[in-house]
């Protein structure tokens, strides 16, 4: 695979729709992913994972190996009837049900996708952001704590944040 479609990938957060159109590159673009989804070591039932996911999922994995509620996670299959299911089970920290977002480091993005996630048939409650680029500013840290108080109707149980090898919950209001 060519270095130009790899970091287009990257750049493009490697979702379906920015996978490259040319059918060979294409087929090369897919190969990698697989082969980066198979680094993981995680069972996803026969899901292939979006780009994002597998980039988030190695990010979450970079956590400290030291940190006690590190990365032993359990994927949950997508359902085969479009119920929105949450994506992993995280067996280190009491088999809590997690739904994961990857994203920049902006309030704004970060609540659109949560806020998103959350509605009245949904089960997603407990969320892992992991910020590929960026920092947990003092600032976004505290809009982040004011997620409940700002969305009254999509409130969340928790928020967790994965940065530059770091896990830190945010304190919800």
């Amino acid at each position: 695979m060519s270095e130009q479609t790899t970091a287009s990938s990257e750049d493009d957060f490697a979702s379906m729709e920015s996978a490259p159109r040319d059918p060979a590159t294409r087929i090369a673009w897919r190969e990698y992913w697989t082969i980066r989804q198979a680094a993981l070591e995680i069972d996803t039932h026969g899901d292939w994972l979006q780009p994002g996911d597998i980039q988030a999922l190695e990010l979450f994995q970079a956590v400290d190996p030291a940190l006690p509620l590190r990365c032993k996670i359990e994927w949950i299959p997508r359902s085969s009837t479009g119920v929105a299911t949450n994506d992993f089970v995280w067996k280190t920290n009491e088999n809590r049900l997690v739904e994961m977002k990857f994203t920049r480091g902006k309030y704004s993005s970060i609540h659109d996708l949560v806020a998103r996630s959350v509605n009245e048939m949904s089960k997603k409650s407990i969320f892992m952001i992991v910020i590929r680029r960026g920092t947990l500013s003092k600032k976004l840290r505290w809009q982040l704590g004011q997620y409940n108080i700002r969305n009254h109707n999509r409130r969340i149980a928790e928020m967790w944040v994965v940065v530059n090898g770091n896990l830190e919950q945010v304190i919800l209001e």
